[in-house]
């Protein structure tokens, strides 16, 4: 059995998977030159900063617009830090008087830099934190660049919560235009985008208004779930709360990897008997130091959000019967959390490192995707790659969004490597990870899909339903383009 500290650590570990690692690439486009005259005017009318293509310390600005060590090699010709509506206002204008091409940044912790484009103009929109809650009717007006920490923090000073990614450093910006696979999602409303009562957006022709399913209706739809295929920047969001939680209780059981097959087939089951209350999350991880000899695992790890301690017990109970399976490793059993030592958890596995990933739904059964799959993770060249794995045994919640790929099974596999050198090996146990997964897969999530690796990519994250909406809203409010779209498209 594991010391309670080597436990800690190891959880910190796997959680590491549900937060958005990183890739390099460069898309090559015509780069509109820009006068002097007209960067000076631009600086003379936003309140923020602006770094052009050039300037000296350009390089340090566009290499911490993502913080892993992987950086990508786009370089956008100016970034605008705005610090005002109108500062996002004049930056559209601008761009759209000298011909170039417009991405949006809030938190920079897409895995693939959606926001770091090659050529154009980059919107930082980081200074958007700006938090207005209302108690009595459980609704708030947020800035897009408020983290999960943050928003969690300030609601549950009032009792209040809302599904917020699960690393404590996502920003809501990309997080909700790409759907949001949440803390707690299932029971409150399926993605976090459906939370989502109203936007204030600037269109691509540098118009600021409100946007709900009344008004503009159709951008709205899209605003939940297109993710970086939005024609528009979001400066605020008008989201729905809930009560906060007050018994939040998790338990995790570890087994060798040998035994992932076995465990695949007994989640399927008891997924099907919990509440949408409880949140159950797979992993296949290396360990940097073996158990008993073990060093690839299996593990489940529940959390259920209850409002007393006595319900946490209750709706974690169809869990029990995991003990049965096979002597484990692990087990520990309704110990009490919170949203903050659960972000904790995420936190401290990003450590500074190398990584690679991807996402897959399935029809098929996690045991099924598993026998293709399990015997490739053991040759995982790195003690840190892990899998997030979820069986989702519910109709998908998909309330009139953008947001449409679902499926029963998810896998999002990741490589985490720690040195320059060990990049070839790595990225080689990836490709061939896609190469196992792919032909099986329905679709991906766009939030983290490898969205460069072919220009379906994107497509195959939404129903072809909602695909050709995207493309119809695209055209209805960017007819000109101005927006970089997907990556690969």
């Amino acid at each position: 059995m594991l010391s309670r500290r080597r436990f800690t650590l190891l959880l910190s570990s796997l959680f590491a998977s549900l937060a958005a690692p990183w890739s390099i690439s460069t898309q090559a486009l015509k780069r509109s030159p820009i006068s002097t005259d007209a960067i000076a005017g631009l600086k003379s009318k936003i309140s923020g900063e602006v770094i052009v293509e050039g300037q000296e310390d350009y390089e340090s600005w566009r290499r911490n617009m993502a913080w892993q060590f992987r950086k990508t090699s786009r370089r956008p010709q100016l970034m605008v830090q705005a610090k005002s509506s109108q500062d996002v206002v004049t930056a559209v204008k601008f761009a759209n008087e000298n011909s170039l091409k417009l991405s949006v940044r809030t938190g920079g912790h897409s895995w693939v830099h959606s926001s770091i484009r090659e050529g154009g103009m980059l919107v930082d929109l980081r200074h958007f934190k700006d938090i207005q809650i209302d108690s009595n009717n459980h609704t708030a007006v947020v800035g897009p660049a408020n983290t999960s920490r943050e928003l969690a923090n300030a609601l549950q000073k009032e009792g209040l919560a809302f599904p917020v990614a699960h690393c404590s450093t996502v920003a809501l910006g990309g997080y909700l235009l790409g759907g949001g696979q949440a803390w707690n999602g299932e029971s409150w409303g399926g993605a976090a985008c459906n939370s989502i009562s109203a936007l204030e957006v600037v269109n691509a022709q540098g118009e600021l208004f409100r946007v709900d399913e009344n008004e503009h209706s159709d951008l709205f739809w899209a605003a939940k779930g297109a993710g970086p295929g939005f024609p528009g920047v979001v400066t605020a969001y008008h989201l729905k709360l809930y009560p906060l939680p007050q018994a939040i209780h998790m338990n995790t059981y570890i087994w060798p990897l040998t035994d992932t097959l076995i465990v695949s087939d007994w989640l399927a089951k008891v997924a099907e008997e919990l509440s949408e209350k409880v949140e159950v999350l797979m992993f296949l991880s290396g360990l940097p130091e073996p158990i008993n000899g073990v060093d690839k695992v299996v593990i489940i790890s529940a959390v259920a959000f209850a409002d007393s301690n006595e319900e946490a017990a209750s709706l974690l109970t169809p869990l029990a019967s995991a003990q049965k399976l096979s002597t484990a490793l692990v087990v520990e059993e309704l110990t009490p959390v919170t949203f903050s030592s659960l972000f904790d958890l995420v936190d401290r596995s990003f450590f500074p490192c190398r990584a690679a990933a991807d996402t897959f739904w399935f029809d098929q059964s996690m045991k099924v995707v598993m026998e293709d799959f399990v015997e490739h993770f053991a040759s995982a060249p790195s003690p840190y790659s892990t899998v997030l794995c979820e069986v989702k045994p519910r109709a998908a919640k998909m309330d009139n969004s953008a947001y449409s790929m679902r499926r029963s099974t998810y896998l999002s596999p990741y490589a985490f490597w720690l040195k320059e050198e060990d990049d070839e090996i790595n990225l080689q146990w990836m490709k061939k990870t896609q190469e196992i997964l792919a032909p099986l897969s329905i679709g991906h999530y766009v939030n983290e899909a490898d969205l460069e690796i072919s220009p379906e990519r994107s497509e195959r994250s939404f129903s072809k339903e909602s695909w050709q909406g995207i493309k119809e809203v695209q055209t209805r409010y960017d007819p000109k383009g101005l927006f970089h779209g997907y990556l690969g498209q």
